[in-house]
């Protein structure tokens, strides 16, 4: 049975807690180990025949969009990666992890719904913002949250989809 009081007081609640956490969480960072960077040693470079020429740049069509997910559970996972395999297969959107780059964002928070059943379900929330680089204050556009299920991720992955399109048709303006 559906009850609009849980979903107010429990859930809503859950996701600005999880929002207003995840500055703290990006600035938590561990310094690697002696070990782990003596292992981790970079390939050399390659270098390009002399005769080549440089590569243009790739054409970008349609709008940016940048999605960043914050979580470690199954169906947080599944969520994120449908939703960058339909922004990527689309015409209208372009992917771009470039920070410095102008973009609307999607930034996708996910966690298990109940801790001792990860794979049951998960909460998310997912918030649209505008930004014109790293070093800019995004412009807040739009925030969802809710509860998935494992059947219904494909369905939330093309609703959200038709979200993001028609918040970046109405901020489109903010691009120019």
């Amino acid at each position: 049975m559906f009850r609009p009081a849980l979903l107010r007081n429990v859930f809503l609640p859950l996701a600005l807690i999880i929002f207003l956490a995840l500055p703290a969480m990006a600035a938590e960072t561990t310094a690697p180990s002696g070990e782990a960077l003596q292992a981790e040693k970079p390939a050399p470079p390659q270098q390009a025949p002399a005769n080549a020429a440089p590569r243009p740049a790739p054409e970008r069509s349609g709008t940016v969009l940048g999605i960043e997910h914050d979580g470690k559970d199954a169906l947080g996972a599944k969520l994120s990666f449908q939703l960058k395999e339909l922004f990527g297969n689309s015409s209208r959107f372009s992917l771009s992890n470039n920070k410095s780059e102008a973009r609307f964002k999607l930034l996708l928070s996910t966690q298990p719904e109940f801790a001792d059943r990860p794979n049951l379900g998960s909460v998310y929330a997912l918030v649209w913002v505008y930004s014109h680089g790293d070093n800019v204050l995004g412009y807040y556009l739009a925030m969802e949250s809710g509860v998935i299920n494992p059947e219904d991720v494909d369905g939330l992955a093309a609703r959200i989809a038709e979200k993001t399109d028609g918040i970046a048709a109405r901020y489109a303006f903010l691009k120019e």
